[in-house]
């Protein structure tokens, strides 16, 4: 193992040199972080006088590897004999711009990084060696997570709360031929499966482990977003999974969850989600997350390339095999941290830690486990649908070139015939986390280790019948005879149908049409940009106005032909047994209005009418024609401004008679 270390290219240590040296360098990585390198310059090397702050970068390099490029950032001197040097990683570069107040809208997280990625490029103006592009994206695209939103923070921050804190996922920083890329990986596939082995009484430092059951539930009353009610109520109501759950509200855990810990309750709220059968899917998700105690083991390690060069060695995220059984530990695990000593190599520590849960708390057969992903909602703005699965297909396109080898191996039944192939990042299935399988059933892809074939680590799968599943696709252009789906919506979730509720919601800038239950809603949208965004309402700078309410529900359903329009407080216009009211509004905009019985109005604006009853208008009408709509005998009354009563019988269409009668005089 060799260790050299540049400044702006030239060469600061170098083992063995007399003047190109440096005292104790010592370089500290985190996931996710920027990492630090700090070494002492004596005034002997030729480069004492050119170290320069916030200008100098630093490159570590191991076994000719890059493993570390940052900014010099601070240095102390010692009486002229020597620099205390501390550089920090280039992804602190981040921190150095800002990320403007926007509402991202519903955009996947490539589309998300590349936006502040460019915004981030703008503001470095020429100085190109802190521009940073985006580079491998495989954490999961989908658009599920809702909108991404910045407000002045810096953009390293922007990413790590609407990236990470929301999809999960690594960040990892590449400097190929003088360029900085960004990736936004898996924690799996940030580094290589090294083939050395971490084993208790070899390389094992130190071990810990954390138990916690302090947020254990093991029952959820799932609730999903609000419900329009028209009546008073100081209760707000929300969709539920009663519909769909044999009238219960609640989903209880498995039973070994509750033989522990009892019945523990607890209440989540997912505000976009309007589908009770969605809705208890996610309530039995949170569940499986929540229902069993947490433990945390942190492991500590010794790198033995430093002594032994026949040892595989460890670089910083590789995936190394840890077999210490005495603590329930027999599997495949990545580095987290890592610390190196170029000159004392046989002091250098890795850090290997991971979120366990177990079905029972023993020291032997738990699983690795992922927190539960909390679900950002905001409010969306527009996308084009075809500019994003452009870039989704380009991101796939690009993630399968700059890739490191692999493992191939081939297996055979007890007579020699072959059963399948298995590409893999591990030389044994039992190591791997990514995994290609073709056999004669076809080929199926995992990125959760080897497993049983019902098991939902296998991803996607292409049957030799022709069946092909898998849990995105994206594609520009979709043929087919029939498509079988629960939910329509577009990217930006302007529209949305889910067809087995009915539920139909349809979004401009400024109007709003929501169909649910039995009810087609209007609304005004007007954007209040002095409102505060909530990362929890869609709607949060938005003022809905309702403007009226078709009511088509089963209230109404009773055979008379009846139909409601509702304003925001009062019923608007009801059509029952073929008779128009109108209360609290007026009729107007109409072209035609044809009504066999009678209608009851504040106003009418109409082209024409055609009543075959009795027209009661309290202001004025105005239209081009007003017939009885049946040629029989009929009047026509109203009241004028100045008190008058005037009423004009019509028989067959012709006007027989005008009457008009004065007001009574007042009696005073």
């Amino acid at each position: 193992m060799m260790y050299e270390i540049l400044i702006d290219d030239k060469v600061l240590y170098y083992p063995g040199d007399e003047l190109c040296t440096v005292i104790d360098p010592e370089i500290e990585l985190k996931m996710n972080d920027s990492g630090t390198a700090k070494m002492k310059v004596p005034s002997s090397n030729p480069y004492y006088d050119s170290i320069l702050l916030r200008k100098s970068m630093i490159t570590v390099k191991k076994n000719d590897r890059e493993v570390f490029f940052g900014e010099v950032r601070a240095y102390t001197g010692n009486m002229g004999l020597e620099r205390q040097l501390t550089a920090v990683g280039a992804l602190s570069f981040l921190s150095d711009s800002r990320q403007p107040q926007r509402n991202w809208g519903k955009i996947t997280p490539l589309q998300f990084l590349t936006g502040v990625l460019d915004i981030h490029n703008q503001q470095m103006f020429d100085d190109d060696r802190k521009k940073i592009y985006v580079g491998y994206v495989t954490v999961s695209n989908s658009l599920n997570a809702g909108a991404k939103i910045t407000d002045n923070n810096s953009t390293l921050d922007a990413i790590r709360e609407n990236l990470i804190s929301v999809h999960g996922g690594v960040l990892r920083l590449r400097h190929e031929n003088g360029t900085l890329y960004l990736d936004y990986v898996n924690l799996n596939e940030y580094g290589n499966y090294c083939n050395q082995v971490i084993q208790l009484g070899d390389n094992i430092m130190d071990y810990t482990e954390n138990f916690n059951a302090e947020g254990v539930k093991t029952v959820v009353i799932p609730l999903g977003s609000k419900i329009d009610d028209d009546t008073e109520s100081e209760f707000e109501k929300r969709v539920d999974i009663t519909s769909v759950n044999d009238g219960k509200n609640y989903i209880i855990g498995s039973g070994p969850a509750v033989d522990n810990y009892g019945y523990i309750w607890t209440t989540v709220t997912y505000d976009s989600i309007s589908d009770p059968a969605n809705l208890k899917t996610m309530g039995q998700t949170y569940l499986r997350e929540t229902q069993f105690e947490r433990a945390t083991f942190k492991l500590t390690a010794v790198d033995l390339s430093a002594v032994d060069s026949s040892i595989d060695t460890m670089y910083f995220g590789d995936r190394v095999n840890i077999q210490a059984e005495m603590f329930g530990l027999n599997a495949t695990y990545p580095i987290v941290e890592m610390t190196m000593k170029p000159q004392k190599p046989e002091d250098e520590r890795i850090v290997m830690s991971a979120n366990l849960r177990s079905k029972k708390v023993t020291l032997t057969g738990r699983v690795t486990s992922s927190g539960h992903d909390a679900t950002i909602a905001a409010k969306r703005e527009a996308l084009k649908m075809e500019t994003v699965i452009r870039s989704e297909i380009a991101n796939i396109m690009n993630t399968f070139s700059g890739q490191y080898g692999g493992y191939k191996i081939e297996e055979y039944d007890e007579n020699g015939h072959w059963l399948r192939t298995l590409m893999m990042d591990a030389p044994d299935k039992t190591q791997a986390t990514n995994i290609m399988e073709f056999s004669m059933r076809g080929i199926r892809f995992s990125n959760a280790g080897y497993a049983p074939a019902t098991s939902s680590a296998w991803k996607a799968a292409w049957s030799i019948n022709g069946q092909f599943a898998t849990e995105e696709i994206f594609a520009n252009i979709v043929f087919a005879n029939l498509l079988k789906v629960g939910i329509i919506e577009d990217a930006a979730e302007h529209t949305y149908w889910n067809l087995e509720t009915g539920d139909f919601v349809s979004k401009s800038s400024d109007e709003k049409l929501l169909m649910q239950q039995g009810y087609l809603r209007g609304y005004k949208r007007e954007y209040d940009p002095s409102a505060t965004p909530s990362p929890y309402d869609p709607e949060s700078q938005y003022i809905n106005t309702l403007i009226g309410t078709l009511d088509l529900s089963a209230d109404y359903n009773d055979g008379i032909n009846r139909v409601a329009l509702r304003s925001e407080t009062e019923l608007m216009l009801q059509a029952n047994q073929n008779e128009i009211i109108v209360e609290n509004g007026r009729t107007h905009f109409l072209k035609q209005i044809n009504v066999d019985g009678d209608i009851h109005s504040a106003d009418i604006n109409c082209d024409d009418i055609a009543i075959g009853g009795k027209a009661t208008v309290t202001g004025k009408i105005t239209c081009g024609s007003v017939v009885p709509a049946n040629g029989a005998t009929n009047s026509i009354s109203w009241k004028q401004s100045n008190g008058l009563d005037v009423s004009i019988t019509v028989k067959n269409g012709i006007i027989t008679a005008i009457n008009k009668t004065e007001p009574a005089p007042d009696p005073t």
